[in-house]
């Protein structure tokens, strides 16, 4: 059966491992928050396990003062480290200045050198002995002003951190409370280990703060790097705004979703849950496309207008991007009503002018890329003000949508029917000579003059009188010369006697 020397001696060994390579965990993750200040607590672990494990094998008062400075190296600058760890875990890294940092390290780098040459004025230990307890050598010390110096300032040191830590977790959001509350535990640890040493609970009066030290690590550890939210947890808490309207996503350089505020959740129907998972898997849209995001939610088509910014740390260094997602679906679907108002004719819900002459000018464009040709062509009802002034204006409206409704029916997709204004019609007959244009208006012609409105039991007959040009590749005559031609062309159709195609001559 193992000894309790070696049993206890094989406990100190794994705690030194486990410290050891955490501060070698954290050596390989310098850039995240908090890791330097991680790596030295480890060591600190490490050296405060080393003296332990020396301090029970000493032979002489001598031996045991020795591993006793050995564990200070590591007591005295722990208090320390944990603080500095839990402020740029929560606050970023920087926020505490080197010099400031330097000037935590007074206080125990004066305990470490009057640890060390305490047998020169025993201001430490007051007395100092080593006595046999079971298979242990226990040393039995009388505690001088600057033990106690140490035992207050590393138990503020303790607290502070652990009390920034409790903080932060009440203030923070559901996604990020529990790894901080991780963190918090982890903070107490050590004070765990320390009180069952100090109120003699601890097996041969031996010193168990290091077990307590190398679970705090653990803990520490995996708060920092299991979770993957600490890495820009600091820089979340700043910019994300939980009563922001718009939705706000924080995503690292991998694509992960570190943060999100709830206008997100509500909007994707997230859960805290996906915090820390690729967006890819949450099923949420690319957002680092350029441009507005077009996203179907449910069965509704939203657009989103999507702010995008980078997520720096405090050296300025890339550390992901900030989303800020605004949702534009009414302005957009107003923009499009407003934009289909201005170009399409509210009576009779056809094209308007201004709609016809950029379809116009297209038609040009075309022309003069691809040569060919087309044709244009403007109608005007026939004795259209006897229609109101005998029947009304209401008759009149029916008359100008029988007239688009109708017509609209004959044309192919390539042509154009808008409403000019009033009770003027213009025709767009693309890839079209004038001989069959002519013949096209001319159907519509005998359509309208053999099928009259009725309107409230009465019959109103309607007719229209056509004016057509074509418009050839070599034609250097500008759009408002073509239309001119057709206007000219329409006017002898009515002097002629109306209800009737003419042509320009």
């Amino acid at each position: 059966m193992d000894s309790p020397l070696t049993l206890y001696s094989l406990a100190l060994s794994l705690a030194m491992v486990l410290s050891l390579g955490l501060a070698f965990m954290a050596f390989f993750r310098l850039k995240v928050p908090g890791a330097l200040a991680f790596l030295f607590g480890n060591l600190a672990g490490f050296l405060y396990a080393f003296g332990s494990l020396i301090e029970i094998t000493a032979q002489t008062p001598q031996q045991a003062l020795t591993s006793l400075t050995v564990e200070y190296l590591g007591i005295a600058t722990i208090g320390p480290f944990l603080f500095l760890t839990a402020i740029a875990a929560t606050r970023g890294a920087g926020v505490v200045s080197p010099f400031r940092s330097l000037l935590l390290f007074i206080v125990p780098a004066i305990v470490i050198l009057t640890v060390a040459t305490n047998p020169y004025h025993y201001l430490f230990y007051t007395s100092f002995e080593v006595r046999q307890n079971g298979p242990f050598t226990v040393p039995l010390m009388g505690k001088g002003p600057f033990y106690f110096l140490n035992l207050v300032y590393m138990n503020l040191c303790l607290a502070w951190g652990a009390l920034t830590l409790l903080r932060e977790a009440l203030k923070a959001p559901a996604a990020r409370r529990k790894p901080l509350l991780v963190f918090f535990f982890a903070s107490l640890l050590p004070w765990s280990g320390m009180a069952v040493y100090l109120l003699g609970l601890s097996p041969w009066g031996l010193d168990t703060a290091p077990f307590g030290l190398a679970l705090s690590g653990l803990l520490f550890a995996v708060a920092l790097f299991r979770y993957g939210l600490f890495d820009l947890m600091p820089l979340v808490l700043d910019q994300v705004f939980e009563n922001m309207k718009e939705g706000v996503l924080v995503v690292d350089q991998k694509n992960r979703l570190i943060g999100m505020n709830p206008a997100v959740m509500h909007l994707f129907r997230l859960t805290d849950k996906g915090v820390g998972r690729d967006l890819a898997t949450l099923g949420l849209p690319e957002l680092r496309r350029e441009g507005d995001l077009k996203w179907t939610l449910g069965d509704q088509p939203k657009t989103f207008q999507v702010d995008r910014s980078p997520l720096l740390d405090k050296k300025g260094n890339l550390q992901g991007e900030i989303f800020m997602l605004l949702d534009i679906t009414l302005r957009e679907e107003l923009a499009e009503k407003l934009s289909r108002m201005a170009r399409v004719d509210e009576l009779t819900a056809l094209p308007n002018r201004r709609a016809f002459l950029e379809r116009l000018r297209s038609e040009a464009d075309r022309l003069h890329r691809y040569g060919d040709i087309f044709s244009l062509a403007i109608a005007d009802i026939d004795h259209f003000k006897k229609v109101n002034d005998t029947w009304g204006h209401d008759a009149g409206d029916a008359a100008l949508v029988h007239v688009s409704r109708l017509w609209s029916t004959m044309l192919r997709g390539s042509d154009l029917l808008a409403r000019y204004g009033g009770e003027e019609f213009t025709v767009l007959m693309a890839e079209t000579p004038e001989e069959e244009a002519r013949l096209l208006l001319e159907r519509m012609r005998a359509q309208l003059e053999a099928q009259p409105l009725l309107w409230q039991g009465q019959t109103i007959r309607l007719t229209a009188s056509f004016g057509t040009t074509s418009v050839l590749l070599f034609d250097d005559e500008d759009l408002d010369s073509w239309i001119r031609r057709a206007d000219l062309a329409l006017y002898r159709a009515k002097e002629s006697g109306r209800n009737q195609v003419q042509g320009a001559l």
